[in-house]
């Protein structure tokens, strides 16, 4: 008797190719694989717009700090200013009354509380022109060619801002009467001179310290 044996039935992949189910699992992982790796050019391109994005986001509020300290460096400036021009005064005061004391004239004893009056509505002067000149300053000069400037221009600038401050202050209450606003202010724009060269004086070198210690 004869015995016929069977082996299993083997369906071998078509000539050419694979088959239906492995060229469907080729497409997807190349589908993939496409999804994934992006052109170089589009990788540039959103690496590109990221740091953009990221720095309005992120330097905005270290642009409002820097404004904010570079506005308390001119206000400290300011004060520096006044502060000089309050020794001056009191130094002139107490020379004039030892004067007037020796000489047995006068009124001794009236000079300080006249330099105190003075500070007083100077510093009311100086702080309108802060207002009007030096917060423009401080926002619009930009503070790296600041701090590149030497010395001479430094001073010079400061010297002029103070009258500059002083002539809109006057031409803004004088109503159109020039020529006697402009009576007896020689003091005033001698000491708005003073108390603004020493005030950019001190906003440019906290600008610079500011400066050498970010680095």
């Amino acid at each position: 008797m004869w015995t016929t044996l069977y082996s299993p039935v083997t369906t071998s992949p078509p000539i050419g190719g694979l088959s239906s189910c492995g060229r469907s699992m080729s497409t997807k992982l190349q589908d993939r694989i496409r999804f994934r790796l992006a052109p170089p050019d589009a990788i540039l391109r959103s690496s590109q717009r990221q740091p953009a994005q990221l720095s309005v986001r992120e330097y905005s509020p270290q642009m409002n700090r820097d404004l904010k300290q570079r506005l308390a460096y001119a206000l400290a400036g300011l004060f520096a200013g006044n502060a000089l021009l309050l020794l001056y005064l009191m130094a002139n005061a107490l020379r004039v009354r030892a004067a007037l004391l020796a000489a047995h004239v006068g009124e001794p004893g009236t000079q300080i509380p006249i330099a105190f009056q003075i500070f007083t509505l100077y510093g009311i002067f100086s702080l309108v022109g802060w207002l009007i000149v030096g917060i423009p300053v401080v926002v619009f000069l930009p503070v790296s060619s600041v701090t590149r400037w030497p010395w001479p221009l430094v001073i010079t600038v400061g010297a002029f801002l103070g009258p500059l401050a002083l002539l809109i202050i006057l031409i803004i209450f004088s109503r159109g009467h020039l020529p006697a606003s402009f009576a007896g202010t020689g003091a005033l724009f001698a000491f708005s001179a003073v108390v603004s060269t020493v005030a950019f004086g001190v906003y440019v070198t906290l600008l610079r310290k500011q400066l050498l210690c970010t680095r």
